[in-house]
């Protein structure tokens, strides 16, 4: 799909430049993402949606001053942030030779699940699972909730498909906590800039004390997770968690332009108390947990997911005050997108929102592609709008003591 808008880029987003300095607290709702992303209903969306539903829409948007909108939108079961990313620069590379005249360029994308399957261990194609692999799957830190197990107050009716056999046995389950989360509750999304230089800090605090190699990703999460947590003014002993995204590609040597899926989520625990742990335990906390998930670990989780009679019925992760969800962009490739030689990213951002929701991004820079942390980190939240203001307005959310 094709569209023009009367705006101006410059209405509505500012530049690197701003953001890193005068608006290192930006609201990114002045994006009129109505206007730019299609509407069309995808496939996987809802129980309802058209047999012919389209696993992926583009839209590319004309501004007045000459810039370009390009939004992306592709069913998650098929497509990955990185593989989302590949694509995108796939089309950008072969549409700049196009209009060079010269050789297009040779794709080297790697589309096999088999692949992603052959790394699952014992014998997935057996009459009956290895309870053993089964049993190493499940004490893995993960959640299982159930979206067929109706409970009171849920907000959405439940989906069990009416095809699902009565006899069918259905694996362990927890129920939704849906009366952690209030879904009709105003949520604010805000995308916070971190230099390099006060990564780096907050990498030196919680290095000084880990028992254990950390990374700064790793401090990263664990700072920000602390704020979050402090601003929703839990009471004393309550369990959190972090529910934390981690890809498969690296762990199973995978090519890194293998196209799919290959994430899972496992879940970070912790006890709101006062004093708050420290930013050294979170971060060797979310390091171990994160070290439990080896190859032959994944290789066990893989397994029992083949033997799932519903596996869609199961959300590793969950919304509200009690969770924080994280995903991340870093090293995905978004910032290799150009779609003609003189053209610069301005701005990249995932549709998303739901109190609780958090993404770390590379922050686009001059060029220095270093570390990752080289131009600072973009992390975009969204949280109940009082717990928003409480977190905005403390003092040490930027890792000042």
């Amino acid at each position: 799909m094709t569209a023009k808008s009367p705006k101006r880029l410059s209405d509505f987003v500012p530049t690197i430049s701003e953001r890193k300095n005068s608006q290192k607290i930006w609201d990114p709702s002045q994006i009129p993402n109505g206007e730019l992303l299609p509407t069309t209903p995808m496939a996987l969306s809802s129980k309802n949606c058209a047999p012919d539903a389209p696993n992926m829409i583009i839209q590319v948007t004309l501004f007045a001053c000459g810039s370009i909108a390009v939004a992306i939108a592709i069913t998650h079961g098929l497509a990955d942030a990185q593989s989302l990313c590949t694509f995108a620069k796939d089309w950008a590379s072969i549409g700049c030779a196009m209009h060079a005249s010269s050789l297009l360029p040779t794709l080297s994308t790697l589309f096999n699940p088999g692949l992603l399957d052959s790394s699952a261990s014992g014998d997935i194609d057996a009459s009956e699972p290895d309870h053993t692999l089964v049993k190493e799957a499940r004490d893995l830190p993960s959640h299982r909730f159930d979206w067929y197990k109706e409970v009171p107050g849920q907000p959405w009716p439940v989906h069990t498909p009416d095809d699902l056999d009565p006899a069918a046995s259905l694996s362990s389950s927890e129920p939704i906590p849906w009366e952690h989360w209030d879904t009709k509750a105003s949520t604010l999304g805000r995308v916070l800039h971190f230099t390099s230089a006060e990564i780096h800090e907050i990498f030196h605090r919680a290095n000084n004390d880990a028992s254990c190699k950390i990374s700064k990703h790793d401090a990263l999460l664990a700072h920000l997770w602390s704020r979050i947590n402090n601003a929703r003014q839990l009471p004393e002993n309550t369990l959190t968690h972090l529910d934390l995204t981690i890809g498969l590609r690296a762990r199973l040597s995978l090519p890194q332009n293998f196209l799919g899926s290959p994430i899972t989520i496992l879940a970070v625990p912790t006890l709101v108390s006062s004093p708050p742990p420290s930013l050294a335990s979170l971060a060797v906390k979310i390091r171990s947990h994160v070290n439990l998930f080896t190859p032959s670990a994944i290789g066990a989780l893989l397994h029992d997911a083949a033997f799932e009679v519903s596996p869609q019925r199961l959300w590793r992760a969950f919304l509200g005050r009690k969770h924080v969800l994280q995903t991340s962009w870093i090293q995905s490739g978004f910032q290799d997108v150009k779609f003609s030689s003189d053209a610069s990213l301005r701005y990249v951002q995932p549709e998303m929102s739901g109190d609780g929701l958090l993404l770390v991004m590379e922050s686009l820079g001059d060029g220095n592609r270093g570390h990752w942390t080289s131009n600072g980190a973009d992390v975009l939240i969204f949280l109940e709008s009082n717990a928003m203001e409480r977190l905005l307005t403390d003092q040490e959310l930027w890792g000042e003591d």
